[in-house]
């Protein structure tokens, strides 16, 4: 039991002192009631760097997360408190929310809202470069239509695209 990881700390939940100290909210995660002593240690930080040597907190998260918002749209508040589920103390609830408000755009609205990532370019490392071909298998005419229009939605949305590839492998929906 003393090896599992029976209190669990908030990353979005955490704040800086005056003096440079980060607190974080602990919660305890363990089936039972727990004491801590003072000054007992429950966990280390690794790989941090200070803000101040890679510039603002805004540069630092730039590249992972959306531009900061100053105004949340309505819409995005009312889609966060339908479909967050946030079980905890009022308060911590609270701030969970109000992260999830400020970086609301970041959630599907909708099945075929995937988003974009300009990040990197996604790669396929085969072990072998000969292609696999699997036979398709023949598609029931009563499903044939709803493949064929989801082909076509994805084709619109930019999720797949025509390929000249002897690679073949059938769909799987």
């Amino acid at each position: 039991m003393d090896k599992q990881p029976w209190i669990c700390g908030h990353p979005a939940l955490v704040s800086i002192d005056e003096r440079n100290n980060a607190w974080v909210t602990i919660t305890n995660a363990s089936p039972v009631s727990r004491t801590l002593e003072k000054g007992e240690v429950i966990g280390h930080l690794e790989g941090c760097e200070i803000l101040e040597e890679c510039g603002s907190e805004e540069q630092f998260i730039a590249p992972v997360a959306p531009p900061s918002r100053t105004h949340i749209e309505v819409k995005d508040k009312e889609f966060v408190d339908n479909h967050a589920k946030v079980e905890c103390e009022a308060e911590e609830k609270k701030k969970y929310l109000n992260v999830l408000y400020h970086f609301s755009e970041v959630f599907s609205k909708h099945k075929n809202d995937l988003g974009r990532c300009d990040l990197l370019q996604h790669e396929i490392f085969l072990k072998d470069p000969t292609p696999v071909y699997q036979k398709q298998f023949k598609i029931p005419e009563g499903h044939a239509s709803a493949v064929q229009e989801q082909v076509k939605e994805w084709l619109k949305l930019d999720i797949v695209q025509p390929s000249q590839l002897r690679f073949n492998i059938s769909p799987m929906f």
